[in-house]
């Protein structure tokens, strides 16, 4: 995530300069005919967690969410709302990461965070965009630039020295795994016209994303997550879902690795939320 004017690695704290990009439109998909309905997906949770042979904890009926909305914020909205983006702060002392995302000048910040207990804050009115998910770089060197050109270029882009590699760099392998059927998460463009199909949020996501924010906790654990975020997660993303007509699917609840593998991979694969992050018990 972009915290305190850094960009943070969850992994190991590196840092890179951040760029905010301008928010724009994506395209919106309709809940199809067999997805479950938010209400039972809702129900399943919350019994998921207040079942004590469950992997869950915590009762999802008693979600805590706290108003910390500043007086400024982002612009309204401009297009509707096409998916949910989990990301991992980084950072693991609260009251900072509180601080940075209420008085930040360049109003980086996600619509919710989740605290280590699984209590909600939120920081930006679901019809406004937060700048939570933004590209970096300057012009051809943009990551939503190399994204358009595909992955034959963006995949031999990286991060740090040498910048440039021959091959495609390794550390992606998990994204073209994830999303085989896809070249970039924004598709290949030519002279102006998308070619190929990309993730549903375009090639500027903050304009059609809600922005979930967890806490990382001080100890690194193998799931990424504590078992209250986890308990929490499903009822809140199952929630913003069903407020933007959106099927709670691998689609529709991506992280922030999947719209940006450049900015947020290593060796290891994606980090933000993490390789370990659990997907089925958000997913269901």
């Amino acid at each position: 995530m972009d915290f305190g004017g850094q960009n943070y690695d969850v992994r190991d704290g590196r840092s890179y300069a951040i760029a905010i990009a301008n928010a724009t439109s994506g395209k919106h998909k309709r809940q199809p005919k067999n997805q479950k309905t938010h209400e039972i997906l809702l129900q399943e949770w919350t019994k998921c967690c207040q079942d004590s042979k469950s992997a869950c904890s915590g009762n999802l009926a008693d979600m805590d969410i706290i108003d910390k909305i500043p007086d400024q914020g982002g612009p309204r909205r401009k297009t509707s709302v096409v998916s949910v983006v989990i990301h991992a702060t980084g950072d693991t002392d609260l009251e900072k990461v509180l601080a940075f995302y209420a008085n930040n000048r360049r109003l980086v910040r996600p619509h919710y965070l989740l605290d280590l207990g699984g209590t909600v804050y939120q920081f930006t009115p679901e019809d406004r965009v937060a700048y939570h998910a933004g590209y970096q770089g300057d012009g051809p060197d943009n990551e939503g630039v190399l994204y358009r050109a595909g992955w034959e270029v963006w995949s031999r882009r990286i991060r740090k020295a040498p910048w440039i590699v021959q091959e495609p760099f390794e550390g992606y392998a998990w994204w073209r795994s994830r999303w085989p059927n896809l070249e970039s998460p924004t598709g290949r463009w030519e002279a102006g016209t998308q070619v190929s199909p990309g993730l549903l949020a375009g090639a500027n996501p903050n304009g059609a994303t809600v922005g979930i924010e967890c806490l990382s906790p001080k100890h690194r654990v193998p799931e990424v997550f504590t078992g209250a975020q986890y308990a929490v997660l499903p009822k809140l993303v199952v929630e913003i879902c069903g407020r933007h007509d959106l099927p709670v699917d691998k689609d529709h609840v991506v992280g922030h690795q999947d719209l940006n593998p450049i900015g947020r991979s290593d060796l290891s694969g994606g980090w933000d939320p993490g390789v370990g992050f659990d997907w089925a018990r958000v997913l269901g």
